[in-house]
């Protein structure tokens, strides 16, 4: 039994399992990051705006970077574009009405190092989704609703994507 608890421990101790993502499998040499503007494929307007300065947050909350105004003084990029954006909907009334649409989002990310052009994580389908009310009445009402959740997406991408591209998946 006491040979079964040792094993046990050796197993837990060793298996290398991490609560949260440091950047090891990225150069230590690279500290200043730039966030290019992100392209938008889409038709939903300010779009690439709001992932761009999500991702600029994520980096600035980073103990590790700091974002650099323009690429000529970082030593990695940031690139990606709004690939894809469909809103489904997700409930509706007795009229079927819509009540509730869902938004999917397909995002893709590159980052890389500025000098060498070698790649450090490349994510060509970050993919997330938000719900959000519709009211048949007041469409206004629906549009902000829709473009609150198409903000809070994106900076949730944004937030999952740099964790991705610090845990090297």
């Amino acid at each position: 039994m006491l040979l079964f608890l040792i094993l046990t421990s050796l197993v837990l101790i060793n298996c290398g399992y991490r609560f949260s993502p440091g950047g090891e499998h990225i150069n230590p040499d690279i500290r200043r990051v730039y966030v290019d503007t992100f392209i938008n494929d889409t038709s939903e307007a300010y779009v690439e705006n709001y992932i761009r300065n999500g991702f600029i947050d994520q980096f600035r909350r980073s103990s590790r970077f700091t974002i650099t105004d323009g690429k000529e003084t970082a030593d990695a990029v940031l690139t990606g574009s709004v690939k894809n954006i469909v809103v489904t909907p997700l409930a509706s009334n007795q009229f079927d009405k819509a009540t509730e649409n869902r938004i999917w989002m397909v995002v893709g990310i590159q980052f890389q190092e500025r000098r060498s052009g070698n790649m450090i994580y490349l994510n060509p389908t970050l993919t997330g989704e938000q719900s959000f009310l519709t009211d048949q009445v007041d469409t206004n009402r629906s549009s902000i609703n829709k473009s609150a959740a198409l903000q809070k997406l994106s900076l949730d991408l944004s937030e999952k994507g740099f964790r991705l591209l610090m845990s090297g998946f």
